[in-house]
Order: structure tokens, then C-alpha cells, then sequence
């Protein structure tokens, strides 16, 4: 699960997406790269578009890259 910052309350598992473990250790805040982490979360959104729509609602932003940066930006 990809949580929110601390916003630990907005973890639903309606927006729960399976991971591989090393998948899931790479979307730690600095255990891979940017651009590696980032893409990571754009496979998650494209196979998962109900995660995609409510990181839309919650950010209050349509625009795909911006969201996929959000996102990125809210890793712990």
C-alpha cells in the first residue's frame, strides 16, 4: 500500500495493488531511484485505475505526471 503521508486513515483497501516484494521495497523514500519509483507507481495506476482516481480526488489533480510526482513526493 502506497500510504499518504501519514494520513493513515485514507488507506482503504479498495486501493490496495499487489506487489512483488522487491517492488514493494523499491517504493520506499530512497531505496531506488526517482525515475525507477516513478514508473513503479505509473504501472500501479494503468493496472489499478480506481488507486489512479482517488490519488486524482485526493490531490485535486487530473493531470496524470502530476499525480504520479504527488504521489512520489507522499513516499516515506
Amino acid at each position: 500500500m502506497i500510504s499518504l503521508g501519514k494520513n493513515k486513515e485514507l488507506d482503504n483497501v479498495d486501493n490496495l495493488a499487489k506487489l512483488c516484494p522487491a517492488c514493494h521495497a523499491s517504493l520506499s523514500r530512497g531505496s531506488a531511484n526517482e525515475n525507477v519509483q516513478k514508473e513503479l507507481i505509473r504501472k500501479i495506476f494503468k493496472h489499478k485505475n480506481n488507486i489512479l482516481t482517488f490519488c486524482e480526488s485526493y490531490f485535486d489533480e487530473k493531470d496524470f505526471e502530476t499525480v504520479v510526482d504527488l504521489v512520489w513526493k507522499s513516499l516515506k
